[in-house]
């Protein structure tokens, strides 16, 4: 009976590991993206700006993941992009700041 709730426990880990975490829209390659403000005058990318739906600056516009704007998603099956890493999975991600004791955490 311990070894079967060994496995139960073990799988349901793995279950919730496997899903994108919240905000986050996973492609067809197993990655996960955030919305993020694009720059169409200097062509800068920026998630913190990205901020309830809508970016700051005048000169940015809003790419949610899947849109036909963005560039990344469903295009880095095999390799990741530029200031991406590869986790033990193979699964894009960029480094970003995550903090506790913000509310909503961050």
């Amino acid at each position: 009976m311990k070894t079967i709730k060994y496995i139960f426990v073990l799988l349901t880990f793995n279950l919730l590991l496997a899903d994108c975490p919240s905000g986050f829209y996973e492609d067809d390659c197993g990655n996960c993206w955030l919305p993020y403000c694009y720059n169409y005058i200097t062509h800068e990318i920026s998630y913190d700006s990205f901020n309830n739906g809508d970016c700051e600056g005048e000169t940015e516009t809003v790419v949610m993941p899947g849109d036909s704007n963005d560039i990344f998603f469903n295009n880095y099956c095999d390799t990741c992009p530029d200031g991406f890493t590869s986790d033990s999975c193979g699964h894009c991600w960029q480094a970003y700041c995550y903090t506790l004791f913000q509310n909503p955490p961050h």
